[in-house]
């Protein structure tokens, strides 16, 4: 059984998908399986695809299932003792699961997020873990910035890890039952790192992982799918994972941060984004009763989960990533 299992989950990328899997084939560390499951494109994508090895299989879905149900398809076709995602427009450098190994061997922690290079623009950053704003929003942090030469740390705690390329222990991954298959796509690597911190997890980000990334490959940015989605999900993050302690006094800002980010949808005219915060009024039943399983399944103290968390509007406004350094004696 091999150490690792990859998991890559393609819709229409037809035009990454190759280099990709090359990249993968190439890398220094060889324990690893790698299950590629399309999701019913149409471009073709399945049919472009030449699996490098034996190490490589491919899953056609007859239906576009998400992103979140997909991976979590290709998790349970594994038996690996680490879980990596990686997206089809994601291209790790040769020593990128060699990093990922060596760093969940030295650390016990539950997830592991990678430097994102971009790959139009390598001299700025597409990803240095996701960031979680205290009202409600995440970014990826560091977004555009320029690549700093003593920048990411080797080693810092993040509020999340980014799905695009993150890596897992199979043991957690599981006992919080994967991604939200709700959410479908956009913020469930958000969603599943909450949950993981609120489980008493921490999550690390490793600086020498590096891989470059299209970015939006499967969908555009500013679409109405990924409005739409985008808009929904982020409600769902906070409601769904918020402490009630956090949760009460944050509440107005909630609201407030909500109403102005409609206020923008609706300015830009983005009918998509209105049409999924309706949406996830509509769902907060599944989302509360989730909740209370979260809530239950808590263990981390209120002050671990702040000194993680965005706090200042600053940051909001600069998007940058917030890390915290890791000793490398810690464990």
């Amino acid at each position: 059984m091999p150490r690792v299992s990859i998991l890559i989950v393609t819709y229409n990328n037809a035009s990454q998908i190759q280099r990709c899997l090359t990249a993968v084939a190439a890398q220094d560390f060889s324990d690893f399986d790698v299950v590629v499951i399309d999701n019913a494109s149409t471009d073709g994508t399945p049919d472009r695809i030449t699996l490098p090895d034996s190490r490589f299989s491919l899953v056609r879905n007859a239906d576009n299932t998400g992103f979140a149900a997909a991976n979590n398809q290709a998790a349970a076709a594994t038996h690996s003792e680490f879980i990596a995602t990686l997206n089809p427009d994601a291209y790790p450098a040769r020593d990128w699961l060699q990093c990922l190994i060596d760093a969940a061997d030295a650390h016990p922690a539950a997830a592991f997020g990678s430097t994102q290079i971009s790959d139009a623009e390598p001299g700025r950053y597409d990803g240095l873990g996701d960031t979680f704003w205290i009202g409600g929003l995440y970014w990826r942090g560091g977004y555009g910035q320029r690549v700093q030469p003593e920048s990411p740390p080797a080693l810092a705690e993040v509020f999340a890890a980014c799905a695009a390329a993150a890596f897992y222990r199979r043991a957690d991954f599981e006992a919080l039952g994967g991604f939200d298959e709700g959410f479908f796509c956009y913020g469930e690597d958000v969603d599943l790192s909450f949950r993981l911190r609120m489980a008493g997890r921490p999550i690390l980000q490793v600086g020498a992982a590096e891989v470059r990334h299209e970015g939006y490959a499967s969908s555009a940015r500013h679409s109405d799918f990924a409005a739409y989605h985008g808009s929904r999900n982020r409600v769902w993050v906070w409601l769904k994972n918020m402490p009630a302690v956090l949760m009460i006094p944050l509440l107005p800002l909630f609201i407030l941060t909500q109403t102005a980010m409609a206020l923008r949808d609706l300015a830009m005219l983005r009918p998509a984004a209105l049409r999924g915060l309706v949406a996830a009024i509509d769902g907060l039943g599944a989302v509360w009763r989730q909740r209370r399983i979260v809530q239950e399944q808590r263990r981390a103290r209120i002050g671990d989960l702040l000194r993680v968390m965005a706090v200042s509007p600053h940051r909001l406004l600069t998007r940058d990533a917030l890390t915290r350094p890791v000793d490398q004696r810690d464990s």
